[in-house]
């Protein structure tokens, strides 16, 4: 990593995107950093074109479509800039797009700053990396066209990946800012789609 290395944060939330500039910001490591901010695709195809990042740091929201249209997007254009995807909860990788575009790393929010530092540092030296839950999940999750097939939608895909990490449905709810009533619901119909009787059968036939 150089003085003149240039990163860009992709994310529609702006307390995201000012969180990873905090962080960056205030380690000696990447202090020096050109950071660039966009909140949508226009503004991240503006900062690629204008900028010429050297790493793309995108914020993976389950709800967007900024993040799989700026995958075409750096397909279409052969765009050769790294990208460090980072995900809410633990979920499969995505090896379609990792071929068809630069992605070099996947990793969760909740990881402390120097993980993050670390996992810049290690893309940037041309090397992969993976947080360890999100290796773990991609192990065992099932595949996204079983996904399809059972019509487990973005917010049984997030509860799911929550439920591998064990977690009761009162964390889960503080996490998703959801009541907990809603998410004994989304259990509930997980369970029925799956043919299991119990989160324990649940996560034997996830982790099968």
């Amino acid at each position: 990593m150089t003085a003149s290395t240039k990163l860009l944060i992709v994310d529609a939330r702006e307390i995201i995107r000012a969180g990873l500039y905090y962080i960056l910001h205030h380690s000696e490591k990447t202090a020096h950093f050109n950071i660039f901010q966009a909140k949508d695709l226009f503004e991240a195809k503006v900062s690629i074109t204008a900028n010429a990042p050297d790493l793309i740091l995108l914020a993976y929201q389950s709800a967007a479509t900024t993040e799989d249209s700026l995958f075409a997007w750096l397909k279409e254009y052969n765009v050769s800039i790294p990208v460090i995807v980072l995900f809410d909860y633990p979920q499969p990788l995505f090896p379609e797009k990792m071929k068809a575009t630069n992605i070099k790393g996947y990793i969760l929010k909740d990881i402390g700053s120097e993980e993050l530092i670390h996992s810049i540092e290690q893309v940037l030296e041309g090397q992969p990396f993976f947080s360890g839950q999100v290796q773990y999940v991609s192990k065992h999750l099932l595949p996204e066209s079983i996904l399809k097939e059972l019509h487990i939608t973005r917010r049984e895909q997030e509860i799911i990946g929550f439920i591998i990490k064990k977690l009761s449905s009162k964390e889960i709810s503080e996490k998703l800012f959801l009541s907990k009533r809603t998410v004994e619901t989304h259990r509930q119909n997980i369970l029925k789609k799956f043919r299991v009787k119990s989160t324990s059968a649940l996560i034997r036939a996830l982790l099968m």
